[in-house]
């Protein structure tokens, strides 16, 4: 949902009162700022800590061949900036989730192609094949992690649909060195030789700070 469509919602009482008692009120901690800091400070209050600060919108997939590309995109860079008005409105010791799907219809589409190119190449083929778009997410969410390192916010981000999981994990990896110090864990990553990919491309600096998780056990990265 785009802010325009917030816009809407909130300009007509009837469809504003009905989507907030059948959503927000069930998920959501708030629509406006000023509502989100009344909640959060009433967790704080009751002793809650470790609040998680996360932007609900996450793109669908679209068959749409004309989709342009993430570079530039309008709706990735409204994405960063919630992002960041979230990171702003967290205290330290909490957490902003990212949600790599929320970056708009574009960064979907780069993401689902990246992971579905994946599972015939390599991933450091898939790396080089979208190497401008993956150079240009990366680097919008290396702004929020640096922005929360900043406050002293954690960052996660969210496991999604194995359409676009290849693509989140080597964008969550890449973007490890400005995170730190930080611990991340990433879901299932069963190819061995995308294992040691990762592992050669960030070195024994970082590994320390990356465990894979599977359904049973979790376990260091290591070269």
């Amino acid at each position: 949902m785009t802010k325009k469509h917030v816009g809407i919602i909130e300009s007509i009482g009837p469809l504003r009162w009905a989507f907030r008692k059948m959503l927000y009120d069930n998920f959501c901690i708030g629509l406006r700022k000023d509502e989100i800091l009344t909640k959060t400070q009433e967790l704080r209050r009751i002793g809650f800590t470790g609040i998680v600060l996360a932007n609900a919108r996450e793109a669908q997939p679209t068959a749409d061949t004309n989709i342009g590309s993430v570079i530039g995109d309008t709706q990735c860079e409204e994405w960063v900036e919630n992002n960041l008005e979230s990171v702003q409105q967290a205290e330290p010791g909490d957490y902003v989730g990212l949600r790599f799907t929320g970056a708009g219809t574009a960064a979907a589409k780069f993401l689902a192609d990246f992971s579905a190119v994946c599972k015939s190449h390599s991933l450091e083929e898939a790396s080089k094949i979208y190497s401008a778009d993956m150079e240009h997410y990366v680097a919008q969410v290396k702004r929020v992690c640096a922005a929360a390192e900043e406050r002293r916010v954690r960052v996660l981000i969210d496991a999604e649909s194995s359409t676009y999981q290849r693509a989140i994990d080597c964008a969550a990896l890449v973007s490890l060195p400005v995170c730190l110090p930080v611990r991340l864990l990433i879901h299932d990553i069963a190819n061995h030789g995308e294992l040691q990919y990762f592992a050669s491309s960030l070195g024994s600096k970082h590994l320390s700070n990356v465990r894979i998780l599977n359904h049973t056990r979790s376990m260091p990265l290591t070269l």
